[in-house]
């Protein structure tokens, strides 16, 4: 039989890894000596549940619960319901002062006795308005009531359990966010690749990650991006070095992007470095200290011109120059593509930093590569 101290352990560990809480509700059933345990989400504006361990009752049943008692349980007393609060099978029974209370409930009779579920503990280890991540243990008659002691040795548990569901929650909502952002990146028609401070590879979107695989210009050996051609390799690591002694404090240097040559006959890819903050860098992306911006001249990859004007108020004009620039052009490719002269696009870039607060080419495309709405395509 597990210690609590295991339990506790266990109930970390599966906060971390949502794989491991079955093992921890088991060695909570077996530790309480219980024939059915679970831990799970009720949410009752939704009148659902959502399991996240069960042991000992069939989904079938469960259901039946939902359907016949989640609202109505004769527990769903406010004082009951706050977290931490150890709710037992004579808690009823003392809140009312009435001896037999609760086994005159329907719960109790048309749910609970026909499993031979007779003595209970229960704890919601978390409260948000209508959703409760509630854990449960049931004994069956032949194990006799929980002693004090138990409850007592529960209650100091269940700190723990607590601490662990927050930890649990905290680490969910980061892995979701992460989802989502991989979700937008992946969907971007051009190429985002994150180096660590040692030049290492860290992450790629999937149009980067076709190209490595392709060996279209750029690739990953050993670890390291790389360009296929010889020709390009010093270049790429002139603009990766560049951008990391920015990062560092160095001198900051105008960014400019560099082309890769391919050697199938297509036109070079264009990178661009971009250095990201030591703390809170746009991309969420820890470890990360460059970000490079890879383009293909033959595929559209510019943002929707109308989000760019209504997120920084910018005119059409600087929403099309923002918008090329973003595909990792020089200011003055970009503005053949916007339909603009170069000295136009010059005065259109000042009023685009004044609106933005970029100070630099490099900042404005980190600025706007930092906002999902914009990449998200329409």
């Amino acid at each position: 039989m597990r210690s609590n101290d295991d339990i506790i352990d266990l109930a970390y560990s599966a906060a971390v890894d949502p794989a491991g809480w079955p093992r921890a509700v088991r060695s909570l059933s077996t530790r309480y000596n219980a024939i059915a345990a679970g831990l799970y989400v009720g949410d009752l504006a939704a009148r659902r549940v959502d399991l996240i361990s069960l042991e000992g009752i069939s989904p079938g049943y469960v259901k039946s619960y939902v359907d016949d008692h989640l609202c109505g349980n004769p527990w769903s007393i406010a004082q009951m319901q706050q977290v931490g609060y150890v709710r037992t099978d004579t808690a009823l029974d003392e809140y009312y002062g009435r001896p037999g209370y609760y086994r005159s409930t329907p719960l109790f009779n048309d749910w609970m006795k026909p499993q031979d579920f007779i003595y209970t503990l229960g704890v919601n280890l978390s409260v948000e308005k209508a959703r409760q991540t509630k854990l449960f243990l049931y004994r069956p008659k032949s194990a006799g009531p929980y002693t004090a002691r138990e409850i007592a040795r529960f209650r100091r548990l269940t700190r723990h359990l607590i601490t662990a569901v927050k930890v649990a929650d905290r680490f969910a909502a980061t892995r979701q966010e992460a989802r989502e952002l991989r979700q937008v990146l992946d969907r971007l028609r051009f190429g985002i690749v994150f180096l660590r401070e040692d030049g290492a590879a860290l992450e790629a979107n999937a149009f980067a990650a076709r190209l490595f695989e392709q060996r279209d210009g750029l690739t990953v050996a050993h670890g390291q991006l790389v360009a296929t051609h010889r020709a390009s390799g010093a270049a790429l690591t002139g603009v990766v070095r560049a951008a990391m002694a920015t990062r560092q404090g160095g001198e900051a240097a105008a960014s400019e992007p560099v082309y890769l040559e391919r050697g199938n006959g297509a036109r070079p890819l264009s990178v661009l470095a971009l250095p990201l903050p030591r703390n809170g860098d746009p991309f969420d992306v820890r470890r990360a200290a460059v970000a490079l911006l890879v383009t293909d001249p033959d595929v559209e990859a510019a943002v929707p011109i109308e989000r760019l004007r209504r997120r920084f108020r910018l005119t059409a004009s600087e929403a099309r120059l923002a918008s090329e620039l973003m595909r990792g052009l020089k200011l003055r490719d970009a503005a053949d593509r916007a339909g603009l002269t170069y000295e136009t696009a010059r005065w259109y870039l000042k009023s685009t930093f004044q609106k933005t607060g970029a100070t630099r080419q490099a900042d404005l495309v980190r600025l706007l590569l930092s906002d999902p709405g914009l990449l998200i395509p329409e």
